[in-house]
């Protein structure tokens, strides 16, 4: 797994980080079932370049998550690990706790939303590439050659 916690992409040279060829140098370096995790940072054209340039994905939140192999959407395993999780040897979510269980549940309903005939959006927690995809078209992807949005969000194009 990479992961990329990427600036904003209207940021100078945020291109460099967020772009098709990028996007190719990142799959060189994963293993098979690799997965990339990185922050698009709401930017649809950043979106859908990682959309049409990768196999298999999802925007979550405002991250997308790329791979070459098809993402084993596991959520009772991604459950079981909130679960587990502590620090400082304290649950950080405790199952025992309303309040913490109602926050696992909401976590897991997200779910739905890549279930066959689930309608999703851009404000959903959760977006397959294919709609993404359709969402986006029409937009250009972000390469080394066009700078993506650097210019074009200060100018009101994006």
């Amino acid at each position: 797994m990479v992961v990329s916690n990427t600036t904003w992409h209207f940021r100078a040279n945020a291109a460099n980080l967020l772009s098709a060829e990028f996007l190719d140098l990142i799959g060189n370096h994963l293993e098979p079932n690799g997965v990339f995790f990185y922050n698009t940072t709401d930017a649809s054209r950043v979106q859908r370049t990682g959309c049409l340039r990768v196999a298999h994905g999802a925007r979550f939140s405002n991250h997308l998550l790329v791979s070459a192999a098809p993402i084993d959407w596991n959520f009772q395993r991604w459950r079981q690990v909130l679960e587990a999780y502590q620090i400082d040897g304290k649950p950080v979510l405790d199952a025992s706790c309303a309040a913490d269980r109602a926050v696992l549940d909401r976590l897991m309903a997200i779910e739905a939303n890549l279930l066959p005939g689930a309608v999703t959006s851009a404000e959903s927690a959760i977006e397959l590439c294919r709609d993404i995809v359709a969402r986006t078209a029409g937009k250009p992807i972000v390469s080394d050659d066009n700078m993506g949005s650097e210019w074009r969000y200060s100018l009101g194009l994006e």
